[in-house]
This record gives C-alpha cells, structure tokens and sequence, in this order.
C-alpha cells in the first residue's frame, strides 16, 4: 500500500495539475530537475518496480529517513517524507520542524507542494493540540501554512480539524488564521 501511496504522489508530482501548457512550462522552468530525482531517491521507488512486489529489508531500511538527519530549512522535503514515514509516533519536535518547513518560497517547488500538502491535514488531523500551542508560541511562515490549508487538491476529512481548533481554549489570531483558511477548504469541498 506505501508503495502504490509513493507511485500516485511521483505521479502527482510529474502532472500538470490542470495547467496551461505555458503555465506547466514556467512551473518545470522553475523547478529544479534535481527535485523529482531527490524524492525518487528517498522513496527508492524504481519506475520497473511492480507496486505488488513487497520491498525486502534492506530496501525498507534505505528508504527510512533518521530525524538527526534533518535540517530546519524551507522546503525540505527530507522533513516531510520522515513525517510520513513516523506519522503515527510524531514528537512535539518534529512536529515543529514540520512546521519550519513550509515557506513561500516553496510555492514553485512542485516536489514539495505536492507531498507536503497531503501531509499537513494528516499531521493537523492527528496532532491538532500539539500544532495549536506550536503555532501559537512560534513564528512559523503562518501565509505559507494557511496557503496549503486553503486549497487542498485531494478532499482531506478538514470538518474533524475545524472541530478539534474550535474547541481548544487558545485565543489567538495565528489560530483564527488557521481556522480561516480550513474553512475556505471545507467551502470549496462543499462547492465541488
């Protein structure tokens, strides 16, 4: 299933999104052509590999990501894949290197977008009490963040995050922010 999961978003990452032809070119011209070769590294996902075939041990154990590894820097997609990889064990640390991560100058890396806006509602969505009081004591690149919330391209369960935010008892602007843009997300659901 991880397999197949890695396929779909390498594929996501090569589509076009809808784009005009001169819009995929300026996207492409932007990005750098090192990033989807970046990605297929960490996921040692091969093109000929059949998604059905179960990776071995050592195969399982290149693709794994050591968090002491990780660097705090924008758009550092070594970050989002390891919040991937731990989703379920995520630290109030990774959890703020997570948070580091997304900035505004990662709106041209299509890699990046991409995986890490997936990974924004899973993280939102199992650790909302963790990522208000982040969000509340530290300077993230709050307009970077609300930018994924507001417009996912898959359909992310955004009613359960709203709920868990409205309910916590933290009085802040970031936190309206960050409800805001979740309910322009649940509004463009509704519209579809």
């Amino acid at each position: 299933m991880k397999i197949l999961l890695h396929l779909i978003i390498i594929a996501l990452v090569f589509s076009c999104n809808g784009k005009t032809e001169q819009e995929s070119k300026e996207t492409r011209s932007v990005s750098n052509p090192a990033d989807s070769s970046e990605l297929s590294e960490l996921l040692k996902v091969e093109k000929t590999q059949a998604p059905a075939k179960k990776p071995t041990e050592s195969e399982t154990r290149q693709k794994t990501v050591s968090f002491n590894s990780l660097r705090s820097e924008p758009c550092n997609v070594k970050v989002i894949l390891y919040v991937h990889q731990n989703i379920d064990s995520l630290t109030k640390g990774t959890i703020d290197m997570f948070l580091t991560v997304f900035s505004e100058e990662c709106d041209n890396h299509v890699e990046f977008s991409e995986f890490s806006q997936e990974m924004i509602f899973e993280v939102f969505s199992k650790y909302p009490k963790d990522v208000a009081e982040l969000i509340t004591k530290n300077n993230y690149d709050l307009n970077a963040i609300t930018s994924e919330l507001c417009c996912p391209l898959l359909d992310p369960e955004v009613k359960p995050i709203i709920k868990d935010f409205e309910t916590f008892e933290i009085s802040s602007p970031k936190i309206d922010s960050i409800l805001i843009a979740l309910n322009r997300a649940l509004e463009s659901q509704t519209n579809e």
